[in-house]
């Protein structure tokens, strides 16, 4: 083994995908479990906080694999996160260091909005949910903090991640996976590489 930075990178097909348990989230306010999903834009995710938007407050799915979707084992009562502020977050001390996030959201409520290993599930919001006929669960972004009591936690928007990952909802259309084996040396600052049409992240090194 050199210096050199090496990346082993694999394409899996799963055997099913369905992404979330229609026994444990089918019944959380018409949450629809079968994709596609959609993204929030900016300005859906801001209206979360605006008084005046029919927006306001809306209702907050929760995934994640230690609390489990809102809503379980099936009743909407317990659907009771909201989005209740936004903007930068302090998430932690490093040394005489502190670490500051920017574009976050809060979410709270009367259950644990998550806990410890719930980082990177999805947070959707019931967007425009006083008007049934165009009511519609978007993902808003990802949970990635919180403090130890669970009172309240931390996510980034989806619009970010968007941007920064160069990524769109799953259309529902099957990939087809081949099987390639390459090896390469490769040396350079950027954090991408796009082989057969795909993009990979961190795999490059400045010289």
């Amino acid at each position: 083994m050199d210096n050199n930075t090496s990346v082993d990178a694999a394409i899996l097909q799963l055997s099913s995908y369905n992404l979330i348990s229609t026994l444990s989230s089918g019944k959380v306010i018409n949450f629809n479990v079968a994709p596609p999903f959609q993204f929030a834009s900016d300005a859906e995710i801001d209206s979360l906080i605006d008084t005046n938007s029919p927006n306001y407050r809306s209702p907050i799915f929760r995934s994640g694999r230690t609390c489990g979707p809102i809503g379980f084992p099936g009743y909407t009562s317990s659907c009771s996160l909201s989005v209740y502020q936004q903007g930068w977050a302090l998430v932690g001390t490093y040394s005489t260091y502190t670490a500051w996030f920017s574009d976050c959201f809060y979410v709270e409520g009367t259950v644990a909005p998550g806990r410890g290993g719930d980082s990177g599930s999805a947070r959707f919001a019931l967007l425009s949910s006083n008007v049934p006929s165009a009511s519609a669960w978007k993902m808003i972004g990802l949970l990635f903090a919180g403090p130890e009591d669970a009172r309240y936690t931390i996510g980034c928007r989806i619009t970010n991640i968007v941007r920064d990952l160069d990524i769109i909802p799953w259309d529902l259309t099957m990939p087809t996976v081949s099987s390639e084996n390459n090896v390469l040396v490769y040396a350079s600052s950027s954090p991408t590489l796009t082989l057969s049409g795909r993009k990979y992240f961190q795999v490059g090194r400045a010289q």
